[in-house]
């Protein structure tokens, strides 16, 4: 068997892909301003892109799939806490982002975040456009048991 040697272009988007693998969400089209070669693509794709991007999530939803990725996969121990979502919405804004409440912000590792927008993806594409977490910690309330009530006047 004879191995085919890859286009030029498939090599060019091996190169881009190698060098650029944080962006693997954006999708690659070569297209030509001066022949005019895959534009028709180019703007069928900024519609794909529109639509991803004004994509809402249900909470209900959200929070099922990072439940379940939290159970096949738990989060590693940082300093001997481990991450923790308590419930998780998607933001009115642009790029989509998602607010985590959680227990110990700082530990969510980089690889873990990782993990959950990659699930995040695989639930619902987002093609085209990052996808951003924010982490809340839960605020804690401090009540102090049979103290004096005050009263106001």
């Amino acid at each position: 068997w004879k191995k085919k040697k890859k286009t030029f272009r498939e090599q060019y988007l091996e190169a881009l892909r190698k060098e650029l693998f944080f962006l693997d969400w954006a999708p690659v089209l070569f297209a030509s301003a001066k022949t005019g070669e895959n534009l028709g693509q180019l703007f069928d794709q900024i519609s794909v892109i529109q639509r991803e991007v004004a994509r809402h999530v249900e909470t209900p939803q959200l929070n099922k799939l990072l439940m379940h990725a939290i159970d096949s996969y738990p989060p590693p121990f940082v300093g001997g806490k481990r991450f923790k979502i308590f419930y998780a919405f998607q933001k009115a804004s642009q790029p989509p982002t998602f607010r985590l409440f959680v227990n110990h912000a700082s530990c969510l590792t980089p690889h873990y975040k990782r993990f959950l927008i990659d699930k995040i993806r695989a639930g619902w594409a987002f093609t085209g456009c990052p996808v951003l977490l924010e982490c809340r910690e839960r605020e804690r309330r401090n009540f102090v048991r049979n103290a004096p009530r005050t009263s106001r006047v």
